[in-house]
């Protein structure tokens, strides 16, 4: 093969990693003033005192639910058990088929009550509104199946406050998650979105809906996501507040201005209804010319559940790059675009070119390895520099978050714990990063199937429970 086309796809792949890798540096470097400025603000004094005036915002927390009953009551029992003066909870069931409703009707003794509120957001037909007798601000909507999003929407109708968050049934927000926004919209002004960062709640043990002992997963998959979901909530989303807000609020753990989402029409009912709303929240504020903030705050946490076996993971991991595609797709318009400033030159090249186009990338450069290799014609250098620049970079990534965890979260503490972590993050670039580089490349072409919207729920395995 002709040196000259061997010296052009080896410039490529370098070069490619060494501008991606780089701008995760980047991201990095602008973590540590978050990080410090953050931790400042906890630490005042008067913090917790602040929660008991009226000028303290209320806040609403939303969970949809379908067919979640064995994790449901405990996410419920979480939220209602915040350590916030001025919160709302309304779980809107998805007319599940398990016991779901008649567990809720058990546990909260619901009384049936017709709405108070016009809806402003269209939504599958609602069968029943509900008010827990023991739990005054516990409010349950029965509806007509709509999916996730159609659910997130009619709890957003019977919201009264001008935030609200939204958390998965099988999540556990912790008690000081809200206290934790809320002191950021003291800190903060024109917030129309906050992220928060998911901990895997997989290996955990549970009381009463609060999380009394943390460990880690005791499978491989589940182990190796907590060194992922480190790496990615802990340094890669705080450096984006730098950057003109964040570019995604996960679906598990966000918080919202009500009136900001009402105005572009709710959550669409796509794959990613999570990054589509994100991204759409910033166009809208753009084309209105609106100052705002789209931020991500490190401390405020919700533990979730992950899958704990290859096939679950691999079907969510190839239908969550599916969706970043048709996103991107969706929102193609506003790539390069100079009205939207930062989301249009940064957030949106980024999601294209770092998150959609990066399996493909990473896996030819696997492919095109191993094909020099055979065929005698591999640069060393190349080969070197590009294990230094693609998985080095990673691995250093990797266990800096693990060590910022360990200054400013101190989730995992016992030295056995850290130095499982550890060993797996030495594992990463060898096991699971290539696994997972596949995943993606089934579900970016999947975006161009019919099936793309095909979604089968893996299997549970269920935290431990008192």
């Amino acid at each position: 093969m002709n040196e000259n086309i061997l010296l052009g796809i080896d410039l490529f792949i370098l070069g490619y990693f060494l501008l991606l890798n780089g701008f995760y540096i980047l991201l990095l470097i602008f973590t540590n003033p978050n990080l410090v400025r953050r931790s400042q603000e906890v630490k005042a004094q008067d913090s917790y005192q602040l929660l008991k005036l009226d000028v303290v915002p209320p806040i609403t927390i939303i969970i949809p639910t379908f067919n979640e009953s064995e994790v449901l009551l405990s996410s419920v029992a979480a939220a209602l058990n915040v350590d916030f003066p001025h919160i709302k909870v309304i779980v809107v069931d998805d007319d599940s088929t398990d016991q779901t409703m008649q567990l809720l009707m058990n546990k909260y003794t619901l009384d049936s009550f017709p709405p108070i509120f016009r809806p402003i957001l269209k939504t599958e037909p609602i069968k029943h509104y509900y008010r827990s007798q023991s739990h005054p601000n516990l409010t349950v909507i029965h509806k007509k199946n709509g999916g996730r999003e159609d659910s997130i929407n009619a709890g957003i109708n019977a919201c009264m406050t001008p935030f609200f968050i939204n958390i998965d049934a099988d999540s556990i927000i912790d008690p000081d998650a809200v206290h934790r926004f809320s002191q950021h919209l003291f800190t903060e002004k024109n917030i129309c979105a906050m992220g928060g960062m998911l901990t895997i709640l997989n290996g955990c043990t549970l009381e009463n809906g609060k999380v009394t002992k943390v460990s880690l997963p005791s499978s491989f998959w589940g182990s190796m996501q907590v060194i992922e979901y480190l790496k990615t909530f802990f340094f890669a989303r705080l450096g984006w507040n730098q950057l003109g807000g964040s570019p995604i609020i996960s679906g598990g753990f966000g918080l919202f201005n009500k009136q900001a989402v009402v105005d572009i029409g709710g959550f669409q009912k796509v794959l990613a209804g999570d990054l589509d709303m994100t991204i759409a929240l910033h166009k809208d504020m753009r084309d209105k010319k609106k100052p705002y903030r789209i931020d991500y705050v490190f401390d405020s946490i919700v533990w979730t559940d992950v899958p704990q076996t290859f096939s679950s993971l691999a079907k969510q991991r190839k239908r969550w790059h599916c969706s970043i595609v048709e996103v991107c797709w969706r929102r193609r318009k506003m790539m390069f675009n100079p009205k939207y400033g930062k989301v249009g030159f940064i957030h949106f090249p980024f999601l294209f070119f770092g998150e959609a186009l990066a399996p493909l990338i990473e896996g030819f450069g696997y492919l095109y390895v191993t094909f020099c290799y055979f065929f005698g014609v591999l640069n060393l250098a190349f080969f070197w520099y590009f294990i230094l620049i693609a998985w080095g970079t990673s691995l250093f990534l990797t266990i800096t978050s693990m060590i910022m965890q360990e200054i400013f979260l101190r989730k995992y503490q016992s030295i056995r714990m850290i130095a499982k972590m550890f060993f797996f993050s030495l594992l990463d670039n060898f096991t699971y990063r290539p696994i997972t580089v596949w995943w993606r490349i089934v579900g970016f072409f999947r975006f161009f199937t019919k099936n793309r919207y095909v979604y089968k729920r893996g299997e549970r395995v269920s935290q431990e429970k008192k």
